[in-house]
């Protein structure tokens, strides 16, 4: 049986290309701009890679812009160590070793967006991959990157102002199997160089409609879970440069996102708190907007063997969130509605000093910020038909950050040996004021980290690291408010007596590179976690019948994991290029449950995941062909008990999508193409005792034109 089925998708996968290939022509090799603009990218990432003291992995152009990704999220589900949460089709949230969105630092342009969300986290389809220059993921971080990254920083570069002329546009139409319809996109970007002025502009626009369906079964009971939505992505980025003069440069960079999302819900069957079904009536109502804007001003001077850079950076994001639903209940047909605002404005100065002597590059640099949150969150419910509500609850608050951080570092080469200490400071202060409550909290972190690199040749490294990451805790987490969620039937309570985690990390592994742009890099990690944060099921509330659910500091927990992450040119002979790129993780983790006091594995963490990539250039056909795997082992949600009836562990069944692309060139500025993402329309299996949920995931086309001047 799965011979057969691994027969079929390979006929697919054969049929995808060949049926394409039919169309094209042969004819006279030409220089190709888009293929020049990706390979100059990843050479140049591969050489920042190799240099790099600190484990990383960098992404240039040609990864960014594969398999059709439209969103980092995208990009970053096939990288090692990595997996992407999110709604089907939605990769929005990175957990990076297994450990949660709070645990690892999202930064745009090396700077964290404004405050972020509830988990300070950032949501990652909000950023399209066409305005992105690079990517960079840095493992075992050294103290310059800042705290909150107790697994690893991502770093997002976007596109800078150019030293000439360059201009990049897309139009695409795409299509998602579980919901009829075409749905447009677009992209530009310019930029050029006045002399002293130089500046880039870009521009996207995002939208689309899908359905999700889940289907919940057990021995006596079948329904469904119907969602229909749309969604629209805006984005705009710009940057300018002016050169003063040869020592003295300004420069301004802005960024704006704005997403909204319309959702309606239907349900006939739900799960029940002890994780068993029950037939319902359940519709529901949700409309969402997201939106960031952040600017930056910075001034940069420097000497022959100096550079000192000040920058000031305001940002505010703002997320406004308003859910209608109608259920029924034993008491009649139930009306809530939930109403959520919150604005998050932040200011950030930053001055950073680096000076370069005999075998020392030092880096030293200051960090002051302020970040004011102002969060509204109200729940209300009724008997349907009633005029007034019954309940009505206040989650709102608001809270004033204050940070002041400072590092400093020295990499210092002895020859092969390169060895990287660093420091770094961090005063937090953070005041509160609920509705009946007053509070704060302050922490005092120092934070040390020595990364050593070896080289036994030009090409072969042995790297070496060991810090001490801490990660504050959730906004919402921490403030003692209470978060009712009617669709998921929970309630979280804020944990006031909530600590921040410490990580102590230890890494090593070997780099090893090829001439041209392949290597291969092995990797070892282990993090022992200090008070890690994890959820605790405080039974069920007696006024709503809902889990009430709360962040708790367990004593300890331990983290480890192996990569083995691939690139290489399998051919590269006169108009054709082969290349393979592939990695897989082995994940493990011990923690002690919050609720049992017994030992197991993080939820979520899978033991394995994998991703392998094929790419095939013909340059005479001017013709590409790409082909993707992304795979994740099973995964548990850990049960637990319901007043004292046992609840099963939520099982996430192994999954493995299958990508796919066919571009061609019909002009040397551009390009046409068609990709498929979940070619094999693959579903999404969860296990709960005798309770099986699946969830369709559906196969998206997109066709488009590209164009790169």
């Amino acid at each position: 049986m799965r011979t057969a089925l691994l027969m079929k998708k390979i006929i697919v996968i054969l049929f995808f290309l060949f049926g394409l290939l039919a169309l094209l022509k042969a004819q006279a090799r030409r220089q190709l701009n888009e293929i020049v603009v990706e390979a100059k990218a990843e050479t140049n990432a591969l050489e920042e890679q190799k240099k790099a003291i600190p484990a990383k992995i960098v992404i240039g152009a040609k990864d960014l812009r594969n398999f059709g990704n439209h969103t980092v999220g995208d990009v970053l589900k096939r990288l090692p160590r990595i997996v992407m949460q999110g709604p089907p089709a939605f990769h929005r949230n990175i957990m990076m070793g297994g450990l949660d969105k709070q645990f690892q630092s999202v930064l745009i342009n090396g700077n964290r967006p404004a405050g972020g969300e509830d988990y300070r986290d950032f949501k990652l389809d909000r950023i399209p991959v066409n305005m992105v220059e690079e990517i960079e993921i840095i493992f075992n971080p050294p103290a310059q990157w800042g705290g909150d990254a107790a697994m690893g920083v991502v770093n997002i570069k976007l596109k800078e102002a150019p030293e000439k002329q360059i201009l990049n546009a897309n139009i695409d139409f795409n299509h998602t199997s579980t919901r009829e319809g075409l749905n447009p996109g677009l992209f530009f970007t310019y930029g050029d160089n006045y002399g002293k002025l130089s500046f880039i502009t870009g521009y996207s626009l995002k939208q689309f409609g899908r359905e999700n369906s889940t289907t919940l079964a057990d021995k006596d009971i079948r329904g469904t879970e119907d969602e229909t939505l749309d969604v629209k992505i805006a984005a705009f980025n710009g940057s300018m440069n002016y050169t003063i003069n040869e020592s003295n440069k300004l420069k301004f960079e802005t960024f704006f996102s704005n997403y909204t999302e319309d959702l309606d819900f239907i349900a006939d069957v739900k799960r029940r708190s002890d994780g068993r079904l029950n037939f319902t009536a359940d519709t529901a109502a949700d409309k969402k907007l997201r939106r960031l804007h952040s600017q930056r001003l910075s001034y940069e001077t420097k000497g022959e063997a100096w550079k000192w850079t000040n920058a000031l950076h305001i940002a505010q994001n703002f997320d406004e969130k308003d859910r209608w639903r109608m259920t029924a209940k034993t008491s009649g047909l139930m009306e809530t509605w939930e109403d959520e605002d919150q604005q998050n404005t932040e200011m950030v100065f930053r001055s950073d000093y680096q000076l370069n002597f005999h075998r020392h590059k030092l880096k030293i640099g200051v960090r002051a910020s302020g970040l004011w949150r102002d969060y509204m969150r109200m729940a209300y419910s009724r008997i349907a038909g009633r005029k007034f509500w019954d309940e009505i609850t206040d989650g709102s608050y608001t809270l004033d950050e204050y940070r002041l951080g400072a590092y400093a570092s020295d990499e210092m080469n002895f020859g092969k040996l390169f060895v990287l200490p660093s420091l770094g400071f961090d005063y937090d202060t953070r005041s509160y004021d609920a509705l009946d409550e007053t509070g704060g909290f302050r922490y005092v972190s120092v934070n040390p980290a020595l990364h050593t690199k070896y080289l036994f040749s030009e090409n072969f490294a042995l790297k070496a690291d060991v810090a001490r990451q801490i990660s504050r805790p959730p906004f919402n987490a921490q403030v003692p408010i209470d978060k009712i969620k009617h669709k998921k039937s929970t309630i979280e309570r804020g944990n006031s007596e909530l600590k921040p985690s410490l990580a102590y990390n230890y890494s090593g592994g070997v780099e090893k590179f090829f001439a041209g742009s392949g290597y291969v890099t092995l990797r070892g990690y282990y993090s022992v976690m200090r008070d890690l944060i994890e959820t605790k099921n405080l039974g069920v509330d007696p006024d709503y019948g809902y889990q009430l659910i709360q962040s708790v500091n367990v004593d300890s927990g331990l983290v480890w994991g192996i990569d083995l992450d691939a690139r290489y040119k399998l051919l590269q002979h006169r108009h054709n290029e082969l290349s393979l790129a592939g990695n897989i993780s082995w994940l493990g983790s011990e923690v002690r449950d919050a609720a049992t006091g017994e030992l197991r594995r993080l939820n979520e963490q899978a033991q394995w995941t994998s991703n392998v990539a094929l790419d095939y250039l013909n340059t005479r056909l001017k013709f590409q062909f790409s082909v993707g795997m992304n795979h994740l082992g099973k995964r548990y949600i850990a049960g637990g008990s319901d007043d004292g009836t046992p609840i099963a562990s939520l099982v996430y069944q192994p999954f493995t999508q299958w990508d796919a692309r066919v571009k061609y060139f019909f002009r040397p500025w551009g390009s046409i193409f068609i990709n498929a993402v979940n070619l094999f329309d693959e579903v999404l299996a969860i296990k709960q005792a005798g309770v099986s949920e699946t969830e369709v995931v559906g196969r998206n086309m997109r066709v488009g034109l590209n164009f790169t001047l």
